[in-house]
């Protein structure tokens, strides 16, 4: 009984040993949280009132309940730190935030200021560059007229040179009777026949290669034919001797056979021992053949057991390898036992190791924060001390500056209203000077605006005039030209190319009277277009398009059907054809229409196409062509004076434009009318000219005296307006120097309100950081004890893991070097597993043993059969030599006999072989021979035959080069004609072309002064519209200047700014009230932040006290219950000791200490916690030996 109580006693004195210092640890800490003495006794009481368990089932209540309030506690701290940390970041965001909206405050107030001074800025500076840009237009306005004048120079001449460049290519042109058409022609007809010789030469050298060709194939030929027929004659000579060669040798043969037959006949019959010895031959070698059957599936035999053997060694080298294997693994796994269990040691000194090194990390994590807590609060209050010294410099220096903003307002005031008398004098001087000059303006434009007028009428009636006077020049040569230069003046290139091209070009003869390509019958065409549509109109059908294709086709076809009198299908259209005078009404339609239909209607099949053309409704465009070109037709020799042509197509895919046949009769009859009327319309539009041309120099004689006027006008405005400008600005300065003074006075009384403000918060919040920094030195002293007291706990720990450690890395070492040599490289998991793998190695060890022992004895019985097998094939190979040596001596003594006999029967045999081998050949020979003879005769007919192609082809090619010979020869004669005409024709246009040349120089060159004169024309108007507006702008700068002058921020801060032209600074303005608007509401936020934060503070230090007491109570619960709990696996450390589960629970109380930079944490504690746990352990350990 007192034994019982001695132990109750030390354990209930190590029980309160690990309460105080629990208790202890966490009040030194706390600094702005009294203990809670009603609290602490409420704890202490229900403590005192549970009682000590007397059995393990009480000892495992209490324990669980303990868990479950500790659990419930750690929650609580773990939210409670949650929370704080929530409130810390939610103050640190505040703090920031009133930073950074003062900083923008402070930023917007500055932009806004240097947004005003540029405004004004601005506006002077665009004063200064109006008035520059003014200077520079009328500068322009000056060089822009002198240089209209050199420009009008400059076309003067230009028109002069190309009117004596006209009147000498007028002069060339009549007196040169070759056209360009000519020397195409000839050009044309020379390169042709250039082509031609060059053809023709090729074609020579062809026929020439190709002669010389056939005659060297032809004498191959010929000498081939020849050595056939000698080949073939000297074939049938060998054939012929060998058939003879044949004969003999049968003939030989035939007796040598008779005679072996006779000598065999007669020696069977006179002995029959020589019969009998040829049977024992016979049968000799027949029991030969058996014995050689039986010695080779002997040695069969004797292979099969060489390989049954070498496989028996193979299994037996497999066995053994496995057992050396086994061996080795088993040796492993031992090992790995030793190894196992060093390494259970040492996760258990490591798991120590763990719990102070987190202990150990927390302390000094939380000494490093209040380190770096005191120091930011150092530099803090040093910021603070200068951020008063600063405040009271500045609230000095602003009351100073009060009074003299005061005095420089009265002298503003006195200084702007001399300003303003000034200004009013010079304004009305101004606007007398100003009227003057804008009634002369107003007559200066309105003679322009004539002027103007009056040089776009001179510019048109010139233009009309030069293109008028240009046709009137041009149209004999265009009228000559006929429709081919109706086409080119459309641009229509299809046109041009069907007209060129055609394949019967040169019935055509462009714009001659009677051609079809002639103006006048051109014109006479288009009535029958109408024609043709008002009949498919009738018909219901819609009417066909026209184009210059079209109608060039049917112009080339009329022509050449003309002088052919039929269809030449030169393109791929439809075409109806009429020739004659054709008196009746409809013309050609009267016989394709009127005519047709009738018979159409009547039941014709045929002589009606012309009509089904005309009311094809696929039809979509159409042409249509007349001339006068006479033709003699059938024996009457009537003569037919017209021809007329129609052309139909489905589609077009050309690029000539389509027209209705109004729209196109149109166009060319303005063009007929133009070159039929030229020489009258250019008269009429030169004396337009000159009418034109005299109203304009009226006007500007008229524009000369105005300007004088007008510039001397201006010069007077311009006198006034600089008078007006200086009494203007001199007037704007001295009210904005007033209004500048007046808010300097205002300025500087609010700043000496602000700064007496600032010195007063600065004073406070140095205050401030003299008591955070004396607080956060009072927390490094105790994180420093504490960071201590954990790093020694952490040295021991570690000295116990480096001697584990070095056991385990010995046997680690041991261990792979055995695995080095086992076959099992998988490593255990743990102890249990490395000794399941010890059993089954000892047990692959036992089997591998056995199966090298089978192994064994299969070599042995294959090493036995093999033995065996060789004994029987030496038997074997012996009865084979016995039986050849009795077929040796059986051919002996047959041969014995025959020769006691004297037989010549072997001679005979010999013989007869001998004769046999001679026939084989000769009919071997005779075979080539007749294969030779055939093979020669075929040779000999091919080569007759080739003979014969090439004799015909040599003729062919002799007859083919003489007409290619004497085709050249005519080839070069046409070019040497051809080359002389190109050259005649080109020497007499020559002079025509030279003169055009100039003539199209110097109307480009009039054209470019033209173009100039009208630049120079443009760019006086430019400029003097320039000047104009140049004077309108410094007008309106000078305007914006003096109301920019007039801009405050201060007033703009009370009322919003309503010039347009500076309503933009509003946003600027507004952009500064929100900046300050935002500060004020990031100070109110600040405030509170820190109410909510001190709050959470108090909330989390209460549930960390919470905490404490239940983790108490729970290593107290663990205690009591182990002492009742069976103690397990006493012979090896036990990581899961109630010591190690009370470290777990240390750490993740460290984990979820609240991290607010308040180093009021549970970290020391728990570090003592832990060692005071494994006291307990100590203490309980003792009581149980003792009750033993």
């Amino acid at each position: 009984m007192k034994k019982t109580n001695l132990i109750k006693v030390k354990t209930a004195v190590a029980t309160v040993a690990v309460a105080s210092s629990v208790l202890a640890q966490p009040a030194m800490m706390i600094q702005a949280a009294p203990e809670d003495t009603g609290a602490k006794e409420s704890k202490d009481s229900e403590a005192d009132a549970k009682k000590e368990p007397a059995n393990l089932q009480e000892a495992t209540e209490n324990l669980n309940a303990a868990k479950q309030e500790n659990t419930k506690a750690e929650t609580a701290e773990k939210e409670a730190a949650e929370k704080l940390d929530s409130a810390k970041t939610t103050l640190d965001n505040a703090n920031k935030k009133v930073d950074t909206t003062t900083e923008a405050e402070s930023n917007a107030k500055q932009e806004a200021e240097n947004a005003f001074a540029d405004a004004k800025t601005t506006a002077e500076k665009n004063v200064q560059d109006a008035e520059d840009a003014l200077a520079s237009a009328k500068a322009e306005s000056e060089s822009a007229t002198t240089d209209k004048t050199s420009k009008e120079s400059e076309l003067a001449k230009a028109s002069a040179s190309e009117a004596s460049a006209k009147e000498n290519l007028d002069k060339i042109s009549s007196e040169t009777t070759v056209t360009e058409d000519d020397v195409k022609a000839a050009q044309e007809k020379a390169e042709t026949a250039k082509k031609n010789v060059e053809e023709k030469t090729a074609e020579k050298e062809k026929a020439a290669e190709k002669l010389g060709n056939a005659v060297v194939e032809k004498n191959t030929a010929e000498q081939n034919a020849e050595a056939a027929t000698a080949a073939l004659d000297n074939a049938k000579n060998a054939k012929q001797e060998a058939e003879n060669a044949v004969n003999n040798a049968q003939a030989a043969y035939d007796q040598a056979k008779k005679a072996y037959n006779e000598a065999v006949d007669t020696l069977e019959k006179g002995s029959p021992e020589y019969k009998e010895a040829v049977q024992k031959v016979a049968d000799a070698r027949a029991s030969l053949e058996d014995a050689k059957l039986q010695a080779k599936k002997k040695a069969e035999d004797v292979t099969n057991a060489e390989t049954n053997l070498a496989q028996k060694q193979g299994e037996r080298a497999t066995a053994e390898l496995k057992v050396t294997n086994a061996t080795a693994n088993v040796n492993k796994a031992e090992k790995a036992v030793e190894l196992e269990a060093a390494k259970e040691t040492l996760a258990s000194a490591k798991a120590e190791q763990t719990v102070k090194e987190l202990a150990v990390e927390q302390a000094k994590e939380d000494y490093d924060k209040a380190s770096t807590n005191a120091a930011t609060a150092d530099a803090e209050l040093k910021k603070a001390e200068q951020k008063v010294a600063d405040a009271q410099a500045e609230f000095d220096s602003a009351g100073g500056n009060v009074q003299t903003a005061k005095d420089a307002l009265v002298q503003a005031q006195n200084e702007e209203q001399a300003a303003k008398d000034k200004k009013a004098l010079a304004d009305a001087e101004l606007s007398d000077a100003q009227k003057n000059q804008n009634d002369l303006t107003a007559s200066v434009e309105e003679i322009k605006k004539q002027i103007t007028q009056a040089e776009q009428d001179v510019t048109s009636a010139q233009t009309t005039y030069n293109e008028a006077k240009q046709l009137a020049d041009d149209a004999a040569v265009l009228i000559a030209k006929g429709s081919y230069g109706f086409f080119e003046y459309n641009g229509s290139a299809d046109a041009v190319q069907a007209l060129n091209n055609a394949t019967y070009a040169n019935y055509t003869h462009i714009g001659e009277e009677k051609d079809a390509t002639s103006l006048e019958n051109m014109k006479a065409s288009m009535q029958w277009l109408k024609k043709c549509n008002e009949l498919r109109k009738a018909e219901g059908l819609g009417e066909l398009y026209v184009n210059d294709y079209f109608m060039a086709i049917a112009q080339s076809n009329s022509n050449v059907s003309a002088k052919t009198m039929n269809h030449m299908g030169q393109f791929n259209v439809g075409e109806n054809l009429a020739w004659g005078n054709h008196n009746k009404e409809g013309g050609p339609f009267y016989s394709w229409y009127t005519e047709e239909k009738r018979d159409k209607e009547n039941g014709a099949t045929e002589g009606v196409g012309h009509y089904e053309n005309i009311v094809d409704p696929d039809y979509v465009y159409t042409g249509f062509a007349f001339n006068q070109y006479c033709e003699q037709w059938g024996t009457s020799k009537r003569e037919w004076t017209y021809t007329y042509g129609q052309v139909f197509q489905y589609a077009y895919t050309g690029t000539d434009d389509k027209y209705t046949v109004s729209e196109y009769e149109n166009i060319f009859m303005d063009y007929y009318n133009d070159l039929m009327n030229a020489s009258k319309n250019a008269e009429t539009a030169k004396a337009s000219l000159e009418e034109k041309e005299n109203a304009l120099n009226a006007l500007k004689a008229e524009l000369t005296a105005k300007e004088a006027e007008l510039t001397s006008a201006t010069s007077t405005v311009a006198e006034k307006e600089a008078a007006v400008a200086q009494a203007e600005q001199e007037y704007n300065e001295a009210k904005a120097n007033t209004a500048q003074k007046e808010t300097a006075v205002e300025d500087a009384e609010n700043l000496l309100s602000e700064k007496e403000q600032a010195l007063a918060s600065a004073q406070s919040a140095k205050e401030n950081a003299q008591n955070v920094l004396n607080e956060k030195k009072e927390i490094v002293a105790q994180m420093e004890s504490a960071l201590n007291s954990a790093q020694q706990e952490l040295d021991t720990a570690k000295a116990t893991v480096s001697s584990a450690q070095a056991t385990v890395d010995q046997l680690q070492q041991e261990y792979d070097a055995l695995k080095a040599e086992a076959t099992d490289q998988e490593d255990p998991v743990d102890l249990t597993d490395a000794q399941n793998k010890l059993s089954n190695a000892k047990a692959a060890l036992d089997s591998a043993n056995s199966a090298y022992s089978n192994a064994v004895q299969g070599v042995n019985d294959a090493q036995t059969a093999l033995n065996n097998a060789q004994s029987e094939l030496e038997s074997a190979n012996a009865e084979v030599q016995a039986k050849e040596a009795a077929v040796a001596q059986a051919e002996q003594e047959r041969d014995a006999i025959a020769e006691q006999l004297g037989s010549d029967v072997n001679d005979k045999q010999k013989l007869l072989a001998e004769k046999e081998e001679a026939l084989n050949n000769a009919k071997a020979e005779l075979q080539e021979a007749q294969e030779a003879e055939e093979a020669a005769q075929q040779a000999k007919d091919t080569a007759e035959s080739t003979l014969a192609d090439k004799t015909q082809e040599y003729d062919a090619a002799q007859t083919e080069y003489q007409q290619k010979d004497q085709a050249l020869t005519d080839a070069v004669s046409d070019q040497e004609n051809a080359d002389q005409d190109l050259s005649a024709t080109e020497s007499a246009i020559q002079p025509l072309r030279d003169a055009q040349t100039a003539y199209t120089t110097a109307q480009k060159t009039k054209s470019n002064a033209q173009t100039a004169l009208d630049t120079a024309t443009s760019r006086v108007t430019e400029a003097e519209q320039s000047v104009q507006e140049k004077e309108q702008a410094l007008i309106v700068a000078k305007d914006l200047f003096e109301r920019a002058k007039l801009l405050s921020l201060d007033d703009a801060m009370e009322n919003e700014i309503t010039d347009d032209a500076y309503s933009y600074l509003n946003a600027k303005v507004e952009a500064l009230k929100n900046a300050s608007a935002e500060k004020n509401a990031a100070i109110q936020e600040l405030a509170v932040a820190q109410v909510q934060y001190d709050d959470a503070a108090k909330v989390y230090e209460d549930a960390k006290k919470e905490h404490i007491v239940t983790l108490a109570n729970l290593v107290i619960a663990q205690a009591a219950y182990d002492k009742f709990a069976p103690k397990k696996n006493e012979d090896k450390a036990d990581v899961n000791t109630p010591a190690t589960a009370a470290k777990k629970e240390a750490k993740n109380t460290s984990e979820n200490t609240a991290k607010t930079g308040d180093t009021a944490n549970t970290t020391g504690v728990l570090a003592m916690m832990a060692g005071s746990l494994v006291a307990i352990g100590a203490v309980l350990t003792g009581k149980k030996k003792r009750e033993e």
